[in-house]
């Protein structure tokens, strides 16, 4: 799979620069059905729900003091 491969190569780029990686992709794979809609690239507002509850604390652990 194209974007698989693209995700392995991205991430072992981000980890050898110490960049903070939030997997989206391995947490949205699973719910594309329900959160997807049919344009194949945006969420329904189920989607963003779900995908705000990892993305919100991932940014809000990094901007702490």
């Amino acid at each position: 799979m194209f974007l698989a491969e693209n995700n392995k190569l991205a991430a072992k780029l981000m980890q050898d620069n110490d960049i903070v990686i939030n997997d989206l992709y391995a947490l949205a794979l699973p719910n594309l059905k329900q959160w997807q809609l049919k344009d194949g690239c945006h969420f329904n507002p189920e989607g963003y729900t779900g995908l705000a509850t990892q993305v919100v604390p991932k940014i809000l652990a990094e901007i702490k003091p």
